[in-house]
């Protein structure tokens, strides 16, 4: 039992920083598991022409592979089971051709993570969808091909 009001007040300073301490650590790990968290570090110095060039070969196999899905018969019409998969393939598209756009004006890292961010996002919803494999072997193998460009600049942006 607490004997005086001194008792208290330690309790309560203790308490405090303990949920302090804990609330701390409850964001610093949630900080690291979102986009700009600092979860993940780039392995490689930023270099915009390299950066600038991967989003460009990204951007054209992403779009070929669009090209390409929209020619599948499995990818044909509105209640196709592929149908996320196509969602997605026509969203990282637009987000390639953003993220190249940025890049070629001149945009740097800060700039141009958050277009990073979400191709990545879209890329494991994309891999981790039921369909993903019930895809055609031969569309799945280009698909595997084409998202691994987009790994190539986890060293510049660092994985997500």
């Amino acid at each position: 039992m607490l004997s005086n009001r001194n008792d208290v007040h330690v309790l309560s300073l203790t308490f405090t920083i303990a949920l302090t301490l804990a609330l701390c650590l409850a964001g610093s790990l949630a900080c690291e598991s979102m986009p700009g968290g600092s979860g993940a570090q780039p392995t490689m110095p930023w270099s915009q022409q390299l950066v600038t060039q991967l989003s460009a070969q990204l951007e054209g196999q992403l779009s070929s592979l669009y090209d390409t899905a929209l020619k599948e018969p499995e990818f044909a019409g509105e209640r196709s089971a592929y149908g996320s998969t196509l969602d997605n393939l026509r969203k990282m598209k637009e987000e390639a051709t953003g993220l190249h756009a940025k890049l070629k004006d001149g945009k740097g890292y800060d700039d141009t993570l958050g277009s990073y961010e979400r191709l990545k996002e879209i890329s494991r919803d994309t891999r981790e969808s039921e369909s993903w494999e019930f895809l055609p072997d031969d569309f799945r193998s280009q698909a595997e091909t084409t998202l691994s460009s987009l790994d190539q600049l986890d060293a510049y942006f660092g994985a997500r």
